[in-house]
């Protein structure tokens, strides 16, 4: 059996394109509820104990999320603007295959 996945083509990370677990059955990336200058695309984490790391009680410790950062506080963070620059380098390019394509255009990104 055959099964279709959506590839990201930002991360290359797969989800499968129909599954029950879905509303309706089939993936939906849904609306951006948050400005993407304001996304948070570095998150900071703390590391606890957990099953796999030296603690055997499933619930207990897990990754709670400490900090975050957006794009714009990337760039301005010397240890992280390497990485900022990485992403809008890739975002970059993701745009202009999807201009050479004809897929999105110049009126889409409201710079006309």
């Amino acid at each position: 059996m055959e099964v279709p996945y959506l590839r990201c083509c930002f991360c290359g990370n797969s989800k499968p394109i129909h599954s029950r677990k879905y509303d309706g059955g089939r993936l939906r990336l849904g609306a951006l509820t948050v400005d993407p200058s304001d996304y948070p695309i570095v998150q900071i984490r703390d590391v606890q104990p957990g099953p796999g790391r030296g603690h055997k009680v499933k619930g207990h410790g897990g990754w709670p999320v400490t900090g975050t950062l957006s794009i714009v506080e990337v760039l301005g963070d010397p240890e992280y603007a390497d990485l900022g620059k990485q992403v809008k380098d890739r975002l970059t390019a993701i745009v202009r295959s999807y201009m050479r394509a004809g897929i999105i255009s110049m009126e889409d990104l409201d710079l006309v």
